[in-house]
C-alpha cells in the first residue's frame, strides 16, 4: 500500500491510497488516480513495481514530471523511470511554473524505503462472505451466541446494537484489545469517516481512524480476513496517539450499505486463529440481520410519520372535495404513465392546490417508494444558502465551514427530491441544477471532484414558466429538463 498526499497551491490537500500496482495518474477518468487539472495530461505518469521496489514513469506528459528528494530536484524523462526507487518522503512534481501539483509519498508498505525493507501485511486466512465456512467452534461459545441473538432481538436503537456487538466481541475473544465498527461512505467515492472504536475496559466508543486498507480490501472483495504478525498503524482520538495493530480479524457485514467489524490485538502478533475468524463471521451475520431490521423499521416509521403529517395537512385544509371529486380523479388518471418510472415531473397550479401532495403521491406510487421523500422550498432561502442546502460543501469552502456537509441531493440518493417554487431559482442555482439533471453528478461547494447521485426530481411552481423563459428569467434548457412530464393540478 502506498499513501500519497496531493498538494496544490490554493487548494486543500487530499490523500489517496494505492493497494495494487501498476497505477496510472492523469486527467482522464480511466486513471487509477484522477487529477482534474488543465496542466496535468490525460495520462501523465505511472507508478509500477519491479521486485520489491516501486518506480515512477512519465508517460510523455506535456508539462513533465520531476522528482524531489531531500531538496534536490531531478527531471524525469518521458518514457523512462527515474534511476532510483521511490522512497518515503519523496515528492513527485507534476507541471511547471506556478501550475504544479505535488505528490508527497508519505508511507509505503512492502517496498524498499531508504534501503530498509518494510514487511508487507500477511493475510493468514480468508473466507468468502456468504459462502460455506466450517471451523472448530468451541461448544462454550454456543451460549454466548444464543445470548447475543436473544439480546439483539430486543434492541431498538442502532447505537445500542453497536455497543452490544462490540462488547460481545471483547467477551468472545480474550486476546482482543479493541473492536472497530465502520461503515462505507455513500456514495463510495466519498472519503471514509472515522470508525467507532471500543477498547477493552472502556465505558464508551471513541472516534478512531478510518478502517485500515486491509479492512477495506475485505469489504471490496466481500471476504473475511485474518491478519497476523503485522504492524499496521492505528490512531486513537482523543487524545491522539499512535499504536500498532499486531493482529486483526476483519469481517464485512451487509446491511444496506457495506460495513466492517474489525477486531484488533495491539500486543500479540498471533492473537487470533482461523476458528476465531469463523466465529466472528457468525457474529457478523447476526449483527447484519439485526442492523437491517432496524433500518427497515426506521424507514417504515419515517413513512408513517410522513403519511400522518400529510393526513393532518389535508384535514386542516378542509377541502375534502379536492381528493374525492371527479376532477381530481381525472387528474390522477393522467399521472398513470409516469407512476412506475423515474421521469422528471413538473407540477403546476395555483397556490394551495396541493402540489406537494401530488409529488408525494407520485413518490409513493413509484419505484422509489421505499426510499425517502425530501422536499425543499426554493423561495424560502437565498441563492447562497440554497446552493449549500442542495449541494453541500467541503471543509474550508467558506468561512464557518468547519467540516464537510452533505447536500439534499446526496441525502436523497435513491429517493425523490421535491423542489417547490422552482420558478424562484436564481441564475446560478439554475445552472448548477441543470448540470445535476444532465450528468447525475453533484459538486459540493469547494470540492474538486463530483459525486454520483441517483435522485428522482419532482418540481412545482405557481408561475407560468413558459412566459418566464420568454422573458429571459428562466433557462429554457432547464425548463425542458424539468417539464419532461407536465402535471397541471386543477384549481379548487
Amino acid at each position: 500500500m502506498i499513501r500519497i498526499r496531493l498538494e496544490e497551491r490554493g487548494h486543500p490537500a487530499r490523500f489517496t491510497e494505492i493497494l495494487t500496482l501498476p497505477a496510472t495518474l492523469g486527467r482522464a477518468p480511466s486513471n487509477d488516480i484522477v487529477i482534474d487539472r488543465p496542466f496535468v495530461s490525460a495520462r501523465h505518469g505511472e507508478l509500477y513495481s519491479a521486485g520489491d521496489q516501486v518506480f515512477y514513469a512519465d508517460l510523455g506528459s506535456t508539462n513533465g514530471s520531476r522528482l524531489e528528494r531531500r531538496g534536490e530536484t531531478t527531471a524525469i524523462r518521458a518514457g523512462t523511470s527515474h534511476a532510483n526507487p521511490i522512497r518515503d518522503g519523496d515528492r513527485i512534481i507534476l507541471g511547471e511554473g506556478d501550475q504544479t501539483l505535488v505528490m508527497l509519498i508519505e508511507s509505503t508498505t512492502g517496498i524498499r524505503t531508504d534501503d530498509r525493507a518494510v514487511p508487507p501485511t500477511v493475510v493468514a486466512a480468508r473466507r468468502p462472505v456468504g459462502g460455506p465456512h466450517e471451523g472448530a467452534h468451541p461448544v462454550s461459545l454456543a451460549g454466548k451466541l444464543a445470548h447475543l441473538a436473544k439480546r439483539a432481538a430486543l434492541v431498538r436503537q442502532v447505537d445500542d446494537l453497536d455497543r452490544l456487538m462490540a462488547t460481545t466481541c471483547l467477551e468472545v475473544f480474550p486476546s482482543a484489545t479493541h473492536v472497530m465498527l465502520a461503515e462505507s461512505p455513500d456514495p463510495p467515492c466519498e472519503p471514509w469517516e472515522p470508525g467507532r472504536v471500543l477498547a477493552r475496559g472502556a465505558a464508551r466508543f471513541e472516534a478512531g481512524p478510518p478502517p485500515s486498507p486491509t479492512a477495506r480490501e475485505a469489504m471490496q472483495r466481500h471476504e473475511a480476513l485474518l491478519v497476523t504478525d503485522t504492524n499496521l498503524p492505528s490512531t486513537d482520538a482523543p487524545p491522539l496517539r499512535v499504536a500498532a495493530v499486531r493482529a486483526m480479524i476483519a469481517v464485512p457485514v451487509l446491511h444496506g450499505r457495506v460495513g466492517v467489524i474489525q477486531v484488533e490485538s495491539r500486543d500479540q502478533p498471533h492473537a487470533f486463529t482461523e476458528a476465531d475468524l469463523d466465529v466472528l463471521m457468525l457474529l457478523g451475520g447476526q449483527y447484519s440481520a439485526v442492523r437491517l431490521r432496524l433500518q427497515r423499521e426506521s424507514s417504515l416509521q419515517a413513512r408513517c410519520v410522513a403519511l400522518a403529517e400529510a393526513n393532518r395537512h389535508l384535514e386542516a385544509r378542509g377541502h375534502p372535495e379536492l381528493f374525492a371529486g371527479p376532477d381530481l380523479q381525472r387528474f390522477l388518471d393522467t399521472l398513470d404513465p409516469v407512476l412506475d418510472t423515474d421521469v422528471t415531473v413538473l407540477v403546476t397550479g395555483e397556490t394551495g392546490t396541493g402540489k406537494e401532495l401530488v409529488a408525494r403521491y407520485l413518490h409513493g406510487q413509484g419505484p422509489r417508494s421505499r426510499e425517502t421523500f425530501w422536499a425543499i422550498n426554493c423561495a424560502a432561502l437565498s441563492d447562497n444558502l440554497l446552493q449549500d442546502e442542495l449541494f453541500g460543501h467541503v471543509k474550508g469552502a467558506f468561512t464557518g465551514a468547519e467540516g464537510p456537509r452533505k447536500g439534499i441531493f446526496e441525502l436523497a440518493h435513491g429517493g425523490t427530491l421535491f423542489l417547490d417554487e422552482v420558478g424562484e431559482l436564481g441564475e446560478s442555482v439554475q445552472a448548477k441544477l441543470l448540470r445535476v439533471i444532465e450528468t447525475g453528478e453533484v459538486w459540493r461547494l469547494g470540492s474538486e471532484r463530483p459525486i454520483r447521485v441517483s435522485t428522482r426530481i419532482i418540481a412545482a411552481t405557481n408561475r407560468d414558466l413558459r412566459q418566464e423563459v420568454e422573458r429571459g428569467r428562466f433557462r429554457a434548457d432547464l425548463y425542458y429538463r424539468l417539464a419532461v412530464f407536465l402535471a397541471p393540478v386543477p384549481p379548487l
